[in-house]
């Protein structure tokens, strides 16, 4: 994958929290996506592929975790496709409701910008050198 071609989506219904995430993304060279409630989230979901996605958990109309299960559920582009909740709440009921659902974590806000950029390379596979085909 190519860094510069990274694409995050970001859905939060705080202006402020979802204009910092989009910053920490495009200070790493990504390309940011956002949405500002579940449904707007959901949309983008399916209508475009992303590498990973963001959501805020306490958003009016859906939660981040209802937001994952319904785009974990349906066929879509992003049914595989690392998530990354944060909350501002207690994080251990949100945790233990998101246990065994595949490739979700939850942290807790605020997310720093070194944690969030570390938590995209690793999950998108950044860090590691990708092979060269032989054309043998």
């Amino acid at each position: 994958m190519n860094i510069g071609q990274t694409r995050i989506l970001i859905v939060d219904d705080s202006p402020t929290d979802r204009g910092l995430m989009a910053a920490f993304v495009e200070s790493f060279g990504w390309r940011a996506a956002t949405a500002s409630d579940g449904v707007a989230g959901v949309a983008l979901a399916f209508r475009e592929p992303f590498d990973a996605l963001v959501f805020d958990h306490n958003m009016p109309g859906r939660t981040g975790l209802q937001v994952v299960n319904q785009i974990r559920r349906e066929p879509g582009p992003n049914r595989r496709t690392p998530a990354l909740i944060w909350t501002a709440s207690d994080i251990r009921p949100l945790a233990a409701a998101a246990a065994g659902i595949d490739r979700l974590e939850v942290v807790n806000k605020p997310l720093g910008r070194a944690a969030f950029g570390g938590w995209v390379r690793r999950v998108c596979g950044l860090d590691r050198q990708m092979p060269t085909r032989c054309a043998c």
